[in-house]
């Protein structure tokens, strides 16, 4: 059998270096370039120190579907 992965995110920013929001600044800038307009601010409060194991919140996506 064979797994087919679009992409996998391994996250160690924050927990094992200061890396200033690089992530989460790149999601945004990655989630923007896809036609929506998310503030830093938002992604960082849908997704910072939260748990990864199920990656980020449902709302986030279904936000970006509804526009």
């Amino acid at each position: 059998m064979q797994n087919k992965f679009e992409m996998v995110v391994f996250d160690m920013a924050g927990t094992t270096v200061n890396e200033n929001n690089l992530v989460y600044k790149t999601l945004r800038n990655a989630i923007n370039n896809a036609g929506f307009e998310f503030s830093l601010e938002e992604v960082l409060a849908e997704g910072a120190g939260k748990e990864k194991k199920t990656g980020y919140p449902l709302s986030t996506f279904e936000l970006c579907r509804n526009q």
